[in-house]
């Protein structure tokens, strides 16, 4: 218990500078979605995402929520993660625990978790919730199903499990393949009467796939996210994923030390291999098959997570913002290998020294990973918030007795992940929603996503719409009390009669429309890389 609690401490250390930071991107879409929705309720039954093919209720209405209470104040939004990460070592200690690992097995395994870059950097990000709400839940599933095999009378803990996968599927859309899996090795637990296993099974299943039709019967286009063959984007993704490993490993841990963390945790698996079959002190050990259902799993957590990991791979760009937002794709396969090794650990010949030695590499990677944090803060406040800020400032300002198209320029090289979504950073922060939340707020190239009131009449600006695959245009997504719409950027900004155009001039934002409206400033829209 008290090296436990030492943990969570060292967890909380390596994590605090992140609090000094502010919202980035998707923060801003889920804080303007949550002060333009009335109740997020209508999230169980309609789709709500920016993308409409994310069924992701749970974690939309946790966003509601922590804006009732917390508005604009990061530190409690970058709190939540906390909490929530240390909330999953908890439910991974009494996972192992019920799966018969003891002692420093089990420090190792929270230690892991805790500490290292795919557990605690992930966290770091507040719109990284989802997978970290999702991987909780499968947790809880994990020991519920457990608790279930073992009780003469499971209806109760049936129950529990129950809401437990559909709390996961409706958090991210990697659990449903993840608890399947589960599923699938309560089947196989031959331990447990015949019987029994067919009832947890059926249970189960019943849970996942009812999860599964309700989010196929919201959604319009639910698999659009893997476009063509699955097995060719599982395959791209996983290819992806491995080639990215080593460099997110080295930039999370400031340099050559990543290369350290893979070496010492192969060898250490290796040897925590060795010597299988071993008794405890307390006169039992993990089963062969405990293992083997850890690993379909694990395998079932990476998968899911590849063909999105591969669409996502330009965020991996080096960045402190880029690693932490891409490591999320990690999240549920880390926590499940680290099952996976403390399971090997407690059945090794040398389960302390193993032990032991995982602890350390813990504990030295953690005191590595803080300065992601420090430096993920820094970037946030020094490259992205002063844009939003004084983009925010000129749109509370705008007149309300006319259309309202306010374009700033001079952010496109430098500060990409403020251009990408300039709209919802303005209306996330805006002083006078009334004024602010009619204008369409845009850079050199145009986000491709725009918030409004779902009752506010919209101008037609001459912006292309977004086309689909099938060749057809993007219309706007709408649920509850907000609409979003698609576009891209004229060829020619200037174009866009009535828009008042900014500059990025001294640390502020100066007017420039009457520069542009005479020719002197010339504003064409530019590609996203640029």
């Amino acid at each position: 218990m008290l090296a436990l609690c030492g943990v969570l401490a060292l967890m909380a250390w390596v994590f605090w500078p992140v609090t000094g930071g502010d919202f980035v991107v998707d923060d801003d879409v889920f804080i303007t979605t949550a002060r333009m929705i009335d109740a997020p309720w209508a999230a169980f039954w309609q789709s709500h995402f920016y993308e409409p093919y994310y069924f992701r209720p749970l974690g939309v209405v946790s966003w509601w929520l922590a804006w009732r209470a917390f508005g604009l104040d990061y530190l409690p939004h970058a709190l939540i993660n906390l909490v929530l990460h240390g909330v999953n070592v908890l439910l991974l200690v009494a996972l192992l625990r019920a799966l018969a690992v003891r002692g420093w097995a089990l420090v190792a395994a929270a230690a892991l978790v805790a500490l290292a870059p795919f557990g605690l950097a992930p966290a770091m990000w507040p719109s990284n919730r989802f997978d970290v709400l999702a991987t909780g839940f499968l947790l809880l599933l994990g020991w519920l199903l457990l608790r279930a095999l073992a009780s003469a009378r499971p209806t109760a803990w049936l129950l529990g499990a129950a809401v437990a996968a559909l709390a996961a599927c409706w958090s991210k859309e990697m659990a449903y393949p993840v608890a399947t899996a589960m599923a699938l090795a309560v089947l196989a637990a031959r331990s447990y009467p015949w019987t029994r296993r067919w009832r947890v099974f059926a249970v189960l299943g019943a849970a996942v796939g009812m999860a599964f039709l309700w989010r196929h019967g919201v959604l319009a286009d639910a698999y659009a996210v893997v476009i063509g063959n699955p097995l060719v984007a599982v395959t791209r993704g996983l290819s992806v994923m491995t080639q990215l490993l080593p460099g997110l490993v080295t930039r999370s841990l400031g340099g050559g030390l990543g290369w350290f963390w893979l070496a010492a945790l192969s060898l250490l698996v290796v040897v925590s291999a060795w010597g299988g079959g071993r008794r405890g002190a307390g006169g039992a050990s993990p089963s062969g098959g405990a293992v083997l259902a850890a690993a379909m799993v694990m395998l079932a957590a990476v998968l899911v997570q590849t063909p999105l990991a591969q669409l996502a791979a330009p965020l991996a760009d080096g960045s402190a913002f880029g690693t932490v937002a891409f490591l999320r794709f990690y999240y549920a396969p880390w926590v499940a290998f680290v099952v996976l090794v403390a399971l090997l650990l407690a059945r090794a010949r040398w389960v302390r020294a193993g032990s032991l030695a995982m602890v350390a590499v813990a504990l030295a990677g953690a005191v590595a990973l803080r300065p992601l944090g420090v430096s993920l803060a820094q970037w946030v406040n020094t490259e992205v918030r002063p844009y939003a800020v004084a983009a925010t400032a000129i749109a509370d300002d705008a007149a309300t007795d006319s259309p309202c198209l306010l374009v700033f320029l001079g952010t496109q090289s430098r500060h990409p992940y403020f251009r990408m979504f300039s709209d919802v950073a303005v209306k996330a922060r805006a002083q006078h929603p009334d004024r602010a939340w009619r204008c369409f707020v845009m850079t050199e190239s145009t986000p491709w996503l725009f918030a409004f009131p779902q009752g506010m009449a919209l101008p037609a600006w001459p912006m292309p719409a977004i086309i689909n695959p099938d060749g057809s245009p993007k219309a706007d997504s709408t649920w509850s009390t907000i609409r979003y719409r698609y576009r891209l950027p004229p060829a020619d900004l200037a174009s866009l009669s009535g828009a008042r155009f900014f500059d990025w001039r001294d640390g502020r934002f100066v007017e420039v429309t009457d520069e542009v409206r005479r020719g002197e400033r010339k504003v064409p829209s530019r590609g996203w890389g640029l």
